[in-house]
């Protein structure tokens, strides 16, 4: 099979929305048409705002759209809860849990009596372990959370999962907080509701600069431009490269892409789930799962945002090798690999949602580095912060706030520097 590098195995074409092409006016522009462009776009038409939603490629091209699509209660971090208690303490874990669930119950409702359409899956979520002891702490943890599941372990375990490579895994059963879906079709589907609403959006409209002024912002674009009294930036963190954004903000985050691959399993050996996660190693592999087709990264974090064919190849290979290692009597072959891309922090603890709003006057920011449900709750936030309410911003969520020492040398030294040593930061331990 060709390795494909273009769009993810989610990806359906559309007819595209028009180009910005002339000046217009509006109250507040949203720039990114991802989960949390399209969560802020909605809540603002939905409080009345006149708003305008402008994407340089098409809804959902960036991370949103090559995301894995799993939505699960039992992930509020890439750590896993029982070190994210040991690290943030009960009560701030609770709080950001709080958040990934007030994001999955939001999807679920916008999807409701569009499951079809959305491709919504709600078999329920598998975590698995190569050991029992950290299975048992991480089931005790999620207890302690308010998240039922089930410690499965020998048979139990063997009727979602055939592979002997794993010895434990708990399964979240619940339909209304653990399921899977198609990211594009979510969007699209926002999209149309904040359009009824009143809101604008335009495609293929990349912004070239903000320039504040007295009273408000303008947006410039290649064929056209935007005056708004406010602006939110939605996007991949790490493409952020606007005149007019302050700097701590871009240097706040990491560029972090994990490659995706579709895999057809001649016999799939996950029964009775949508979606799966690995915990055996910090290179997760996560995925879900639908006939004989798996959604899967076997790791390959990478701390860039390349399209590099040969980086490309290699992600394809290390995926083909972990799957084998995982699943040595499942034949299957990879259909296709992309970049999932992602943002990353070195905040304490790597909390891989870096959510991110504040405001500078009249610039909002809410992006998310991994997450659907998070990436929706930041849209809410930031539009919350639009009309007023700066109060909603959870201070977990804002980088920058409380700078480590990790996070002030990276400001102090030139991204390729930063680039290069944050993997050797990441994988230390040290913060």
């Amino acid at each position: 099979m060709t390795v494909s590098h273009t769009d993810s195995g989610w990806y359906t074409p559309v007819s595209s929305r028009p180009i910005l092409d002339e000046s217009i006016e509006c109250d507040c522009v949203v720039i990114g048409g991802g989960i949390s462009g399209l969560s802020t776009l909605l809540a603002l038409a939905a409080a009345g705002v006149r708003p305008v939603l402008i994407e340089a490629h098409h809804i959902g091209s960036g991370g949103t759209g090559a995301s894995t699509a799993i939505i699960t209660q039992a992930a509020g971090s890439e750590q896993g809860a029982r070190e994210m208690i040991d690290q943030f303490g009960l009560e701030a874990t609770q709080r950001i849990f709080g958040y990934v669930r007030e994001g999955i119950r939001d999807i679920r409702e916008l999807v409701r009596q569009k499951e079809a359409v959305c491709d919504l899956r709600t078999q329920g979520y598998i975590n698995l372990f190569e050991n029992e002891e950290m299975a048992q702490q991480e089931h005790q943890a999620q207890i302690q959370l308010g998240n039922d599941n089930q410690l499965l372990k020998a048979d139990a375990l063997r009727n979602h999962v055939q592979s002997s490579h794993y010895r434990a895994g708990l399964f979240f059963a619940d339909p209304e907080w653990n399921y899977v879906l198609n990211p594009y079709t979510l969007v699209r589907l926002m999209a149309g509701k904040a359009e009824t609403l009143g809101a604008t959006i335009y495609e293929h409209t990349p912004v070239l600069s903000l320039q504040e002024e007295a009273d408000g912002v303008l947006v410039k674009t290649p064929r056209g431009q935007i005056r708004a009294r406010k602006v939110v930036v939605a996007t991949n963190p790490f493409t952020i490269d606007l005149k007019g954004l302050p700097r701590p903000i871009q240097r706040s985050v990491l560029p972090v892409c994990q490659y995706i691959s579709l895999v057809e399993f001649e016999q799939n050996p996950f029964q009775n789930c949508s979606g799966f996660s690995d915990n055996s190693t910090l290179d997760y592999m996560f995925g879900n799962v639908k006939d004989n087709l798996v959604m899967a990264s076997a790791g390959n974090f990478e701390f860039v945002a390349s399209r590099d064919p040969q980086m490309l190849k290699e992600s394809h290979a290390a995926n083909k090798e972990q799957l084998a290692r995982r699943f040595p009597d499942h034949p299957f072959q990879i259909r296709s690999t992309w970049p999932g891309r992602i943002g990353g922090s070195l905040t304490s603890g790597f909390l891989a949602q870096t959510g991110f709003a504040t405001s500078r006057k009249n610039i909002y920011v809410s992006f998310i580095g991994d997450g659907l449900a998070i990436g929706h709750y930041l849209g809410k936030v930031a539009a919350d912060a639009v009309m007023g309410n700066e109060k909603s911003i959870p201070p977990e969520l804002r980088i920058g706030r409380a700078v480590p020492l990790t996070m002030a040398l990276a400001r102090l030294c030139p991204r390729r520097v930063v680039d290069l040593v944050a993997p050797l930061v990441y994988n230390s331990g040290l913060f």
